[in-house]
């Protein structure tokens, strides 16, 4: 009879180990479910809001948001990148000088990845803005010009996490980790980024 049991015993921890891993993959897999249906639930709440179309997300699929915003063409999406997600939001803007423009929250790891080599920093002569953030363009007057609007600061300003403004040729893009899943500071960060694209 023992020797029946220690026999079990090597069977029994594998059955236990097989289920446990069963249930952790299964919990992954309804985890992300559940947190892909409360982004899609929040993209499609900003569809329907301001009129752009959505592509529903999936399992295996990001949602995206995609027509017109004040009069722009904007693209909403997400995508992988060094093993993390990025949320994107990208404006088709009118850049006739062909400036670049970068502005990172200080002390962020993009300034240590700086993809606008020719740009140089420039402050704003606003001292809570340039304590707060990091400002590159090739053109400093243009900067300067672009960030002289009030709303404009202010906008960025509330932006509450890490986050990269981009401007390069005629995309204006707003990036930043994880997926988006707050309706409300979509719309505004969309609002940001238009009054933005009216001052280049």
């Amino acid at each position: 009879m023992s020797n029946s049991i220690a026999l079990l015993i090597p069977i029994l921890l594998c059955l236990c180990g097989g289920v446990f891993f069963v249930a952790l993959f299964v919990g992954i897999i309804f985890w992300a479910y559940r947190s892909g249906q409360t982004s899609s639930n929040a993209w499609a709440d900003v569809g329907t809001r301001t009129g752009l179309t959505l592509k529903p997300g999936s399992l295996f699929s990001f949602p995206e948001l995609n027509g017109e915003f004040r009069q722009r063409r904007i693209h909403v999406y997400n995508y992988r990148a060094r093993r993390t997600s990025l949320t994107e939001i990208s404006l088709t803007v009118n850049n006739p000088s062909n400036s670049t423009l970068k502005i990172t929250p200080s002390g962020t790891l993009a300034n240590f990845f700086d993809n606008l080599p020719s740009a140089q920093r420039v402050e704003i002569a606003n001292p809570e803005f340039d304590s707060r953030f990091v400002v590159k363009s090739n053109l400093s007057e243009f900067a300067v010009k672009v960030l002289s609007d009030s709303r404009v600061l202010a906008g960025i300003m509330d932006i509450p996490h890490a986050f990269r403004i981009e401007l390069e040729g005629s995309v204006l893009k707003y990036s930043k980790q994880g997926l988006e899943d707050n309706a409300e500071f979509m719309i505004k960060t969309f609002n940001t980024l238009s009054d933005l694209a009216d001052r280049l």
